[in-house]
């Protein structure tokens, strides 16, 4: 079991050193909130509530992953992530792929698909997403 201080106020400057170089950074304790959203650059500068949310979902999974970091959110919640690739245009398309696997899932005939009871939740989950992906073999 893991007992956390929570008196414990992490310092303003993180440090890491990597093979002999020392690498220092304000830590990044920004609050991700609707306020963050306040300066819209596009010509429609109306934001509905649903977007916003998911804005906001999918700015903090991105704050706590990898850079180069592509996130797609949907009715509050997180349906596809692209991270640590050299290219943000690799990003996309891995994030983009994940958002096609998860839509797939609630399709009638993937949610259809049988199993025996003793398959457990986890192997149930990778045979259908082998399924969508055309990873099932005879």
């Amino acid at each position: 079991i893991l007992k956390a201080n929570p008196a414990f106020v992490p310092p303003n400057t993180e440090y890491k050193e990597v093979f002999g170089a020392g690498l220092m950074q304000k830590r990044n304790d920004s609050k991700i909130t609707k306020e963050c959203l306040s300066n819209v650059v596009t010509k429609n500068k109306e934001i509905t509530d649903d977007a916003a949310r998911d804005l906001i979902v999918a700015t903090i999974a991105a704050k706590y992953t990898q850079s180069n970091t592509v996130v797609y959110a949907m009715n509050g919640q997180v349906v596809g992530v692209g991270a640590g690739q050299q290219s943000r245009v690799h990003c996309a398309i891995l994030a983009g792929g994940k958002v096609k696997t998860w839509f797939c899932r609630q399709m009638p005939k993937v949610l259809g698909l049988k199993f025996k009871a003793e398959v457990k939740r986890q192997e149930r989950v990778n045979a259908k997403v082998r399924y969508i992906e055309g990873g099932m073999t005879q």
